[in-house]
């Protein structure tokens, strides 16, 4: 997904750009039976950076702000309900795009921290 945005942020595709991050942002919000994401990385700042879980919670709720601006851009809402046009500019595209980009290398290295006190603990 990433690699896709970056492309269409290199071809002036704006409104794509944000609609990519939109779907970007929603798969960190989503839980299944088997995994709550948001919970998930929480732990994951809280273990690596010896944050406080209210703190380290407060990445994970600016995700959702993250998707609700995304989701503004491409479907705001006017008097007449909801209207169908991209609102945003280049700027946003970068926005969104330098935002899930830095997130992502947070997230996996965080994993990855994670992951190698594991193996040290065992």
């Amino acid at each position: 997904l990433l690699q896709q945005m970056n492309r269409d942020l290199q071809g002036g595709e704006w409104r794509d750009v944000v609609r990519q991050s939109r779907e970007f942002w929603g798969l960190f919000q989503e839980s299944s039976k088997q995994l709550d994401v948001s919970r998930f990385i929480t732990t994951l700042i809280t273990s690596s950076t010896g944050l406080e879980e209210d703190k380290s919670r407060n990445i994970v709720q600016a995700v959702g702000r993250l998707y609700g601006y995304a989701s503004d851009l491409l479907h705001p809402i006017g008097d007449s309900g909801v209207k169908n046009v991209f609102v945003g500019g280049k700027e946003d595209a970068y926005l969104a795009y330098s935002l899930a980009a830095s997130f992502l290398n947070l997230v996996t290295r965080k994993f990855k921290r994670y992951l190698e006190d594991r193996k040290v603990e065992a």
